[in-house]
């Protein structure tokens, strides 16, 4: 009987502090809880590609963070390739026009046939430079700040 009323009275004691300890952090939450009301503005950014050119790949997703250096966009350089290609072969066809009129007796067709390899020469280096330029851009994500 003694043991009996021991542990009621114990576990009548442990019931009262956790309902203490309880009641009393509630309260103390409750108050230190600090409601404020506001808006929350997203910071959102335009951006474009230094070139034209079809996109390839896009990494990201709408409203995915993104930090600076991060690859935005990917630009399809096969149009830049293949007019190096084109002009190159222009080249070597302008190349074969001045053998033939080298071949030939004519002064002024040898002439015409020379100033047509350097056309094409010029040609080809320009568009093999625009081409490295377009690799730098698109190797450096060349979106514009």
């Amino acid at each position: 009987m003694k043991r009996m009323l021991l542990v009621m009275l114990g576990g009548g004691a442990l019931f009262a502090v956790v309902y203490i300890y309880l009641g009393a952090t509630s309260d103390r939450t409750a108050e230190s809880t600090l409601k404020l009301s506001g808006n929350i503005e997203a910071h959102e950014s335009v951006v474009s590609f230094k070139l034209q050119g079809r996109i390839v790949e896009l990494p990201v997703q709408e409203g995915q963070f993104v930090k600076q250096g991060d690859l935005l966009a990917r630009l399809d350089d096969d149009d830049y390739r293949q007019q190096v290609s084109v002009d190159e072969a222009t080249v070597r066809a302008r190349e074969a026009e001045l053998d033939l009129a080298l071949a030939g007796s004519r002064t002024q067709e040898v002439q015409e046939a020379k100033q047509n390899v350097v056309d094409a020469q010029a040609d080809l280096a320009l568009k093999q430079q625009e081409l490295r330029r377009r690799r730098a851009l698109l190797a450096e994500q060349g979106v514009s700040q």
